[in-house]
């Protein structure tokens, strides 16, 4: 049996010394790797199916007109949201003004209804009206709801358009 020399008993721990921190860390990256990438997992658990029911865009996108009263639904499903604090109209340039100031509860069937009047704000560039179905005019309500232990969950509705 050939004796193995200095220089090459320090490369063979090289590569020992690779090797095992190779398999360190593809232990921990592997659950990563392996785990599915679903909305489910991305989201908070104390937030999850807490959504926006109305208005929503079945049947095409919704216009609306400035002064109109929304009725916007809440559903609380599996969260666990147990107040709204505020109706926020957004769009792809972010928020625009608060529309309706909480709280609100949750009533027996899980559900938060809030009405208001539609009066965009008329001096923010970032808020065209009436001007035809594009991005740019196309707007959501984003709900901010908080749970009793701290975290706070947002919803979007269907984006809708809002004519003079």
């Amino acid at each position: 049996m050939a004796a193995i020399s200095k220089k090459n008993l320090n490369v063979l721990f090289l590569v020992y010394i690779c090797l095992v921190m190779m398999l360190v860390v593809s232990a921990r990256a592997l659950p990563l790797l392996t785990e599915k990438d679903s909305i489910e997992k991305r989201v908070d658990p104390n937030c999850s199916a807490f959504v926006t029911k109305t208005p929503n865009s079945k049947g095409g996108l919704k216009l609306f007109k400035k002064g109109d009263i929304i009725t916007v639904t809440l559903l609380k499903g599996q969260s666990l949201v147990t107040k709204i604090s505020d109706v926020e109209l957004f769009n792809n340039k972010g928020l625009l003004s608060i529309v309706a100031n909480g709280p609100w509860y949750f009533d027996k069937k899980g559900q938060v209804t809030i009405k208001f009047r539609l009066n965009p704000p008329t001096g923010n560039p970032s808020a065209k009206f009436g001007r035809g179905p594009t991005d740019d005019y196309k707007f959501m309500l984003r709900s901010w709801g908080s749970t009793d232990e701290g975290p706070s969950c947002t919803t979007f509705s269907d984006p809708f358009y809002i004519a003079n």
